[in-house]
């Protein structure tokens, strides 16, 4: 190699080194990221808490476990407070013993109960059991 060509590759490699450190200073110098609030209890939100909880029991309570993703939707678009959560226990009482009373009837998707608003209902009770 003549002394030409080692200053051409010499050259050549200060030339990338110093094209790296530029792209170097570029990425340095990005401004920082924000700062990640610390995480505060008191920011959750409990009425949620109380909706999830309030949901898992009617869940229970009402016995037929069909369409849980649709039932939550229909009771999400509720957003029932302890009062309305009180008439749907008193109201699954009565329909469940209307449902025993009819023996032809089936009983409804928990959805279709939310969504029909059947807590409101009247259910008579058959004095005939023997239908």
């Amino acid at each position: 190699m003549s002394l030409s060509s080692q200053n051409f590759i010499v050259t050549t490699l200060s030339d990338i080194q110093a094209d790296s450190n530029t792209s170097n200073r570029k990425t340095a110098t990005r401004t920082p990221e924000k700062e990640k609030p610390a995480l505060d209890p008191s920011r959750f939100d409990n009425r949620q808490l109380e909706l999830d909880a309030q949901f898992e029991w009617l869940w229970e309570r009402y016995g037929l476990k069909t369409g849980k993703k649709m039932a939550r939707k229909a009771f999400d678009k509720i957003k029932p407070d302890l009062d309305l959560m009180g008439m749907f226990y008193d109201s699954l009482k009565n329909y469940d013993e209307y449902i025993l009373s009819e023996r032809w009837l089936k009983k409804k998707h928990l959805a279709t109960w939310l969504n029909q608003e059947c807590w409101n209902d009247e259910y008579t009770i058959s004095e005939d059991n023997d239908q």
